[in-house]
């Protein structure tokens, strides 16, 4: 289109109706919103732009509408409504409106006539911002299903971290708590309100209190903080008994090091159970020492170094040992050791932050020691705890029976051996007089001298035939005995009459007191093999003393009494003298195989009687036989 060469003909085709007017007014209706004017009542006076496309409507057809119609809605709090009162009382407003499809981005102001001028109308503008707004929409949708993500992936990771069976701490490089589990609260016993605090050394001073080493924990987090990209897996140990294994790593994002993380695990259970198979093996390990009782200080030992803080052993043997070992010997819990008297029951004392168990060590049905332990007061661990001691008790125990039968068994090789050797000199004895009398039989001496030495070795190898006899018969359980009717008193005053000879040998007499008759339904064989044996070992050992045999009755029992003031007995031999093969005195002063004795318990023991000794060295002997007489009798 040519340009207007005059201004006559430029305002001309600027009018309406004209060429130009048509144009403008075109290019006006292709505006990618609308701008319109509205008198006071809100009837729209004129309207340009793409209206005609948003609503379907022609400009002509909107002129003389009101803004409500045009909104499609009645209420004046719709925003296009309130919009054009606001801007008939002055006030302009801009605000977002949906019309059909398409959303707009409006904005309303009073139309004033003249600067200054009175208000006349509204005057409104609209751009069509459908476009952004999808765009906003998409753009909010995909940050909505971001941040759900993220909500997913960090609700995920909270159950993660609180499922786990190890408790968490995250802590940044400033010192700072970034996250932590509940599990990491209860293992230590902290308050919420103190970890929300955040501060990692409150915490660190907090729990210190509860590990058996505080000074290494501080030292060992102390360093990994001073290098911050190290790894490490240690153990804890607290007061209380339990274990915890600490693994710690940095955090890292994107190859930087951001903090650094721990994670704890409480493997108390497993550290016992493991420390418990270790130290039961162990134990019986030093327990196969032929010399269980010197064993104990090794197991001790161990027991101090893997469970307990003092360990001590009471043994009930000859030398009555005690044995004490304590991890700290600067501590005073081993005097607390006295507090728990032997008794046959398990003892538990608590000590404050300690507990005491005492266990007795039984082998065989008697006690040969006691077990006592300290340790820190952990009742969840009690019955376990306990459990164990009792094994390693029971261990000691039979390895000291054991030992106990090993030298008894020695001990009693050893008495056979000794044994055999005086059988051998007892029996060559007897065969060597006997050879002399027989030689002097046959050289025509005095017969009656020589026949009197056959008679005596002879009666002299039978009883020790006898005695070999009547061991294996006692041994075997097999002492079969004949009762009857016996005086008692009568069988002592044969049994003088017997021993004429020896006794004035030896120089000494023997004088019967008591009862005269003393009848009872007893063995009458076995009861003369005790008495033989008892006035016998008083002629042998009563260095030429008087020997006083008293018979009487103590509730109607028969009680023997045979004294005699000879070389005694040594108080360490009492105990054993009732023994097979044992003797008080040396075999080579006083001869004898060591059984009279052992004979003569069996046979007193047979016919549920006792016999009791009584003796000092060098002042005496005394033994006292009581045996039950039948009722009536």
């Amino acid at each position: 289109m040519d340009a207007p060469r005059t201004e006559e003909e430029g305002a001309r085709r600027a009018e309406p109706g004209t060429e130009k007017g048509d144009e403008l007014r075109w290019l006006f209706r292709q505006l990618p919103g609308a701008a319109w004017i509205t008198d006071r009542d809100l009837q729209v006076t004129e309207i340009i732009g793409y209206v005609e496309g948003n609503l379907g409507i022609p400009h002509e057809q909107l002129i003389g509408r009101s803004v409500s119609r045009i909104a499609e809605t009645r209420g004046v709090s719709d925003p296009a409504t309130a919009a054009h009162v606001a801007a008939l009382g002055g006030k302009a407003s801009s605000f977002r409106y949906r019309l059909g499809i398409r959303w707009y981005e409006v904005h309303v102001e009073p139309l004033r006539a003249g600067p200054g001028g009175d208000i006349v109308g509204c005057i409104g503008a609209a751009v069509d911002i459908t476009t952004r707004v999808e765009l906003e929409q998409r753009a909010a949708a995909s940050e909505a299903r971001a941040t759900q993500r993220q909500q997913r992936n960090i609700s995920l990771l909270e159950a993660t971290l609180e499922s786990t069976a190890d408790g968490i701490l995250v802590v940044d490089r400033h010192g700072k708590v970034a996250a932590y589990n509940r599990r990491f609260l209860s293992l230590w016993g902290i308050e919420p309100e103190m970890a929300a605090r955040g501060d990692d050394e409150e915490l660190r001073n907090f729990v210190r209190g509860q590990l058996a080493n505080a000074n290494g924990f501080m030292s060992r987090v102390g360093e990994l903080y001073a290098e911050p990209a190290r790894e490490v897996l240690d153990v804890l140990e607290f007061k209380d008994g339990r274990v915890f294994e600490r693994y710690s790593r940095p955090q890292c994002i994107e190859s930087e090091i951001v903090g650094r993380v721990w994670s704890f695990r409480d493997v108390t259970e497993r550290d016992r159970l493991l420390r418990h198979a270790v130290t039961l093996a162990e134990t019986s390990r030093l327990l196969g020492s032929l010399d269980a009782a010197a064993a104990l200080e090794s197991v001790a030992r161990l027991v101090v170094q893997r469970l307990w803080l003092v360990c001590s052993f009471d043994l009930l043997d000859e030398t009555a040992r005690k044995v004490v070992v304590s991890r700290d010997p600067k501590s005073e819990l081993g005097a607390a050791l006295a507090m728990a008297p032997a008794t046959t029951e398990i003892q538990v004392r608590e000590l404050g932050e300690h507990v005491l168990l005492k266990l007795p060590m039984r082998a065989a049905d008697r006690i040969v020691g006691w077990i006592t332990v300290i340790g820190w007061l952990r009742p969840a661990a009690r019955v376990r705890d306990l459990a164990l001691l009792e094994e390693i008790a029971a261990r000691c125990a039979v390895a000291l029976e054991n030992e106990r039968q090993y030298r008894a068994a020695r001990a009693e090789i050893r008495a056979r051996e000794e044994f055999l050797a005086v059988a051998s000199h007892e029996l060559r004895g007897p065969i060597a007089a006997i050879r002399f009398a027989v030689e002097g039989l046959r050289s025509g001496k005095s017969t009656d001298r020589f026949l009197d030495i056959v008679d005596r070795e002879e009666h002299r190898m039978e009883r020790l035939v006898d005695e070999l006899l009547d061991l294996g018969r006692m041994r075997a359980g097999e002492l079969d005995l004949g009762l009857e009717t016996v005086d008692l008193a009568d069988g002592v005053r044969e049994v003088a009459a017997r021993f004429e000879v020896e006794r004035v040998h030896a120089g000494s007499t023997i004088e019967l007191r008591g009862e005269t008759r003393l009848w009872g339904h007893w063995d009458r064989l076995r009861l003369d093999q005790v008495v033989t044996n008892l006035v016998s070992n008083a002629i042998k050992f009563g260095n030429g003393q008087p020997i006083v045999v008293q018979i009487g009755v103590h509730d109607d029992r028969a009680v023997l009494t045979i004294t005699d003031q000879g070389i005694g007995i040594p108080d360490a031999k009492l105990p054993t003298i009732f023994e097979p093969f044992e003797r008080a005195v040396p075999e080579r002063h006083y001869g004898g195989l060591g059984l009279g004795l052992y004979i003569v318990r069996s046979i007193v023991t047979s016919l549920g009687g006792t016999v009791e000794v009584h003796s000092t060295a060098g002042d005496g002997t005394t033994f006292v036989v009581t045996l039950p007489r039948e009722v009536g009798v």
